[in-house]
């Protein structure tokens, strides 16, 4: 299990002891069951086979024709997470505007 504190809240967080920290965690936490999910199957985060980072190349990155991909899996870094969605995000805006522009 793990749990993040990100950005300006981590200053705030780490002037409280640690049993304050605990229940603040506590308090944050989710029973997910992945794996009754229909539409995950699985864990929650991406799994790419082996080799499949290096097989193809930046191909799995790159547009095609008008469309862009935009997914936390398409992050260069942090896949799977928030910050890859938003790097993500940006780097297909940024693709659209060049081929507009």
């Amino acid at each position: 299990m793990a749990s993040f504190v990100s950005g300006n809240r981590v200053g705030t967080f780490s002037q409280f002891s640690h049993r304050e920290q605990r229940e603040l965690i506590l308090r944050d936490l989710v029973i997910k069951r992945w794996t009754e999910d229909p539409w995950q199957t699985g864990g929650y985060g991406l799994t790419r086979t082996p080799g499949a980072w290096t097989a193809f190349g930046s191909s799995w990155q790159n547009p095609h024709g008008k469309v862009f991909w935009a997914g936390t899996e398409q992050a260069t870094r942090w896949p799977g997470y928030f910050e890859g969605a938003i790097e993500a995000g940006l780097a297909a805006a940024r693709q659209a505007i060049d081929v507009i522009a």
